[in-house]
């Protein structure tokens, strides 16, 4: 047995073999966090070791300990139970949703058979080497290589990806050639043996190898069935491998389709499988707050020990020198003489654990959450087309969307539509189709060619009708013939094939061995079927950019057909072939040409390979195919190999028409201080195009490119365009940087050049970057982030996962090419121009909300962390604590815990304007209501309103004589402190509210209120010292009233007149739109936009 700490080498899996199920995990899945056992201590221990909750633990059990603690544990004690008992819940609630999905999985029967038995068992019981019977419509529930299937002539199936990418196309899939015409009795008792990699998580590849056992001539030489399990365990005799590939995969997760049944064998189970393997944790991102808050927390808990190591020296100097000649205070010195130092400095640092909000971060995430539920509910950003709204899927970076200043796009699927329109061609350097408006499909003259049989045009079609993965849905002839039939994974691919059967060419099908044409050219009345051999397909990449097929035509001459990318095709064609020669200028015209108007292009050519050649190319082929290590790079340089001399027969152009509102949403984020970047596969004609029709670029804008072939070269280019970049703007142009993937590999690799090129792009209004590859994507976006600018960035398939997940927000597209990149996205949507309103209505709103929230809550912790220990310079600093134990329990979790929620609703300006005046974004996007400055200003006006809180109390209470004629004592103090303090809360959170509404104002005023209850409740049902008549004593008593109104009028006069002129002499945006809203209500017409 294989312990699960050793490294696995190449998997070894007998069919059938006892030893086989015995040696690798069964099939249980297991995605839970906790076991039943570990939930408490796990749990416990990752929540107290994040900072706060250690802290807030060590706080609470120092205040076990009577002779220091100033006030009643529980003050800590409640809230630290409540905030950890939360997030416990919260944690216990995922996890167990999490089992549950697991126990539904391992619970389904299947059909598998063990030692020629059929059994039916359960999922968690399927072991590695099980031959398992999947039915149509069943969900596969581990890898399994499919050896046989319904389709007993072709050994087809077809699957469904769509709990995998989000696909819900149909994928077709092949039995392996040695077994795929056994009969069902045949495999029920089938051995072989499996070699392949041990488990790993790239979904599109397994290099894999199969060996069929080879039964014995003579039946004597058999052995007896008694003997049977033991000669299983043995080496049988095995043919010559076979490659196993990703075509004959059946991962787990993904569902049969129109197909019968399949057997396959399993070579993966459990969390080992594909699906298993890519399970992570998504990558964890911090806002842009977090460092100011971290730092924050730093400064106050500076401030706290300051204030403690202040006091204590005060206190420790009258212990020792003052309290000794007080002798009628009964002080007690028999104590040993380390007592004080430490008991006084801890009776300080645990009066000033206050400073420190306890509730802050259950706070923030309600907030967040609610933040979150406001985005999934708009309804002004779902899709009516396709019904997809927009899905928060990481809520705790929801507040960045306001203060995003680059924007990474991709272009196809992403700006354009994905869908695929056939216009124009260019065949043995003849363009048709010309004109703006005019397709290829229209032209006549293209039409008599194609009639006439001429073979340059005819060879062009043939290879858009051959060389393609579609497949033929069953249907007619006359259906097929007319092309609507195709089924295609790629929208290119099937404009392609559905326009060469519109021009006379039509892809009829293919099976295992061949493929098939029909063709409508010439004089023949009736189409005529062309069948070729199918020798090899070579797929495309997008490392390799281009597409082959190796075909036998039926004359017996072996071509290879080629489309890809035109640099790719271009850099493969003969440099003797007398046809090319003649008409490669003027296709390179018609490609500028092409790409100028914003079309997508395709380069076709072909070969014709000898015999001999293709022999030994294909026997190099098969045995690189049967390789363990080092498989793709083999087979990719033997592809290299066999796909060049190239005969180019001419071009395709397609169109991509934009998504709906594209221009106007990115000219509006533009005005908003955004800048875009758009990364593409495609040419730099066509982004530079389409560049322009969605106003990432002005007709009158500079086009900088930056060009090279090595390093020196590409340094030099940056050189020059910081010099046209500068007379750009001398001249008041914008000026756009563009580069290509071949010299981006040269500016990633130099130093210098990175500089140069991150410096540059920083500056210019907009950067186009084409021809990139997906990791290239990721490379800009991280050499722009480190920067510290904020990124978010934004596609719709697999390729642009990497640049979604290494920007600060991703964001993915639920478009045509599946839901990769919105399963792996931060926020899911349906339409590009949902991110005008995601980021400036819900992005900024939720950054101003939060920014509030988080310095309130600091605010709130500072006034009442520093009254408390601000009191002891009135009680000889003691350390004791004025006020009481439930006040200070109750202070975060009831009296201001709702207000910062609901000041989630609060709107600076009425609703529309944000979507309407794009210089409102600016004020969130550079960070001026979260700062450190802003940060320092709300500890500032805390600790002004402690300084106003105890100066008018030592004033006031100095004289204060009650009713009985007796003197103020403490409770009358306490009562008045925690009444004024929470008085000053009331009037922050009315006055920073700029929405007041019937539910706001019921929240905070019941917040307010809750203090008054409770103390009543106290009063009356369990009267103690601290608060034994204080209402009634309070109530009647004008003095107790007057140092209210003074506290808050000395605390508030001064900051509502700093406010006031602030908004006369230096007016945002904000502020206009806020008081024309006012003076419009106000002479009683409707408001200018709606709050």
């Amino acid at each position: 047995m294989r312990f699960p700490w050793t490294k696995e080498r190449d998997r070894e899996i007998s069919i059938g073999s006892k030893a086989t199920r015995r040696h690798f995990p069964k099939n249980q899945i297991r995605n839970t966090k906790y076991r039943w056992w570990s939930f408490i201590p796990k749990n416990l221990f990752e929540q107290y070791t994040r900072f706060s909750n250690a802290y807030f633990l060590i706080v609470a059990c120092l205040q076990l300990w009577s002779a220091i603690t100033p006030v009643n544990p529980i003050t800590t004690w409640g809230p630290l139970i409540f905030v950890t008992s939360v997030t416990a819940v919260k944690e216990l609630a995922d996890d167990l949703r999490r089992w549950w999905s697991d126990y539904r999985a391992n619970s389904r029967k299947y059909v598998v058979y063990r030692d020629g038995q059929q059994r039916s068992i359960s999922s968690s019981k399927i072991s590695v080497g099980d031959i398992l019977k999947l039915h149509e419509e069943e969900e596969a529930p581990a890898d399994c290589i499919i050896i046989k299937s319904s389709d007993t002539e072709n050994g087809t199936a077809f699957i469904t990806t769509a709990n995998l990418d989000g696909e819900t196309d149909l994928k077709e899939r092949m039995a392996a050639k040695p077994t795929y015409t056994l009969t069902d009795a045949a495999i029920e008792s089938f051995r072989g043996v499996i070699t392949c990699p041990p488990p790993n998580d790239i979904v599109w590849r397994f290099d894999g190898q199969l060996s069929c056992e080879i039964a014995p001539k003579d039946p004597a030489l058999a052995p007896p069935e008694a003997e049977m399990d033991s000669h299983a365990e043995q080496t049988p005799n095995l043919s010559p491998p076979t490659p196993l590939m990703a075509e004959n995969m059946v991962l787990q997760g993904t569902s049969l389709k129109n197909t019968g049944h399949v057997y396959g064998v399993v070579v993966f189970t459990g969390n080992q499988t594909k699906l298993g393997m890519n399970k992570r944790v998504p990558p964890s991102k911090a806002t842009k707050a977090d460092k100011v808050i971290n730092c924050s927390a730093a400064a106050v808990f500076a401030m706290q020990w300051m204030f403690v190591a202040s006091y204590s020296v005060v206190g420790l100097w009258r212990e020792y020198r003052v309290m000794p000649d007080e002798w009628y205070l009964n002080f007690n010195t028999d104590q040993a003489p380390w007592y004080e130092p430490i008991v006084i400095p801890l009776r300080f640092f645990l009066l000033m654990t206050y400073c420190i909000p306890i509730s802050f971060k259950v706070t923030l995430d309600l907030c967040k959450t609610i933040y979150a539920f406001m985005i999934n509910m708009d309804r002004d950003m779902v899709n009516q087309k396709t019904g997809s709204g927009v899905s928060a899927k990481n809520t705790g970076i929801i507040e960045d969307l306001g203060q995003i200043q680059h924007v990474f796009t991709d272009k196809t699927g992403t700006l354009t539509e994905n869908v695929m329109v056939f216009k124009k061609v260019s065949i043995n350097g003849t363009q048709y189709g010309e004109g703006v408006a005019a397709s290829a499909l229209d032209d006549r003259t293209l039409a008599e060619k194609v009639s006439a049989g001429d073979p340059h045009v005819l060879w062009f079609l043939r290879v858009l009708g051959l060389c393609h993965t579609v497949d033929v849905d069953e249907a007619d002839k006359a259906t097929i013939l007319r092309g609507e039939a195709y089924k295609a994974t790629s929208p290119d691919e099937f404009a392609l094939v559905h326009a060469a059967c519109r021009m006379g060419v039509a892809f009829v099908g293919s099976d295992r061995l061949t493929t098939s044409i029909a063709l409508h050219a010439g004089n023949n009345t009736t189409p005529k079927v062309e069948k070729y051999e199918l020798l090899e397909v070579l797929e495309f990449t997008s490392d390799r950019r281009r597409m082959s097929v190796i075909l036998r035509d039926p004359a017996g001459q072996v071509i290879l057909l080629t489309k890809g990318a035109d640099d790719i095709v271009l850099g493969r064609l003969s440099r003797n072939d007398e046809k090319t020669s003649r008409i490669r200028g003027v296709t390179d015209r018609h490609l500028a040409s092409y790409g100028n108007t914003g079309l997508r292009t395709l380069t076709i050519a072909m070969r014709n390979i000898p015999a001999e050649e293709f022999a030994q190319w294909r026997k190099d082929y098969d045995s690189a195919s049967t390789q363990l290590v080092g498989r793709d790079r083999l087979r990719n340089e033997l592809m290299d190999m066999i796909e060049t001399d190239l005969t180019l027969l001419g071009v395709t152009a397609i169109e991509d028409q934009l998504q709906e509102g594209v221009p106007d949403t990115i000219a509006f984020l533009r005005q908003a201080g955004i800048r875009f970047w758009m990364l593409t596969g495609d040419k730099l004609e066509t982004a530079r195009q389409i560049a322009l029709s969605c106003k990432l670029m002005a007709e009158t804008a500079a086009f900088i490119l930056v060009a090279g072939t090595n390093e020196d070269e590409v340094v030099s280019s940056l050189e020059k365009a910081a010099v046209t970049y500068d007379r750009a703007r001398e001249g008041g142009r914008e000026a756009i940087l563009a580069v290509t993937g071949p010299t981006f590999k040269h500016v990633e690799e130099s130093k210098t050049a990175r500089v140069a090129f991150r410096r540059l792009g920083l500056k210019c209004d907009s950067v186009v970057c084409s021809r990139m590859a997906p990791t290239q994507k990721a490379q800009v976006v991280r050499l722009i982030k480190r920067t510290g600018v904020m990124t978010l960035a934004i596609g719709d398939g697999g390729n642009d996962i990497s640049m979604i997940q290494e920007a600060h927000v991703g964001v993915g597209l639920e478009g045509r090419e599946g839901l990769q990149a919105a399963r792996a996205a931060d926020f899911s949507m349906g339409g590009f121009r949902f991110l005008k309103r995601l980021l400036t209505f819900h992005g900024r709103y939720s950054y101003l909300r939060s920014a509030w929230i988080v310095q309130y809550s600091f605010y709130k912790s500072v006034i009442i962390g520093v009254g408390q220990i601000s009191y002891n310079i009135l009680a000889a600093f003691s350390g004791a604590s004025l006020m009481m134990s439930n006040d200070l329990t109750l202070y975060n979790l009831a009296y201001t815990f709702l207000p910062p929620l609901v000041y989630t609703l609060d709107r600076d300006v009425p609703a529309l304007c944000p979507m309407e005046y794009p210089e409102l974004y600016k004020q969130s996007q550079k960070s001026k209501d979260h700062s450190y400055l802003t940060w320092f200003l709300w500890i500032a006006r805390g600790l002004y309103h402690v300084f106003v809180i105890e100066a008018v109390l030592y004033v006031v209470g100095s004289a204060w004589v009650q009713s009985d004629g007796s003197p103020v004592d403490k409770s009358i103090i306490a009562e008045t402190h925690i009444v004024s303090l929470m008085t000053l809360q009331l009037v922050t959170q009315l006055t920073d509210l700029h929405t007041w509404n019937l539910v706001t104002l019921l929240v905070v005023l019941l917040s307010y209120g809750s203090l008054w209850a409770f103390h009543a409740f106290m009063c009356v049902l369990f009267p103690t010292k601290d608060l034994y008549g204080v209402l009634r004593r309070t109530f009647v008593d004008p003095q107790f009233w007057m140092a209210i109104v003074l506290i808050v009028t000395f605390a508030y006069v001064p900051i509502i007149a700093f406010r006031t002129a602030r908004q006369i002499v230096r007016p945002r945006l904000s502020d206009t739109l806020r008081f024309n809203n006012a003076v419009a209500w106000s002479v009683g017409r409707k408001s200018i936009r709606g709050m």
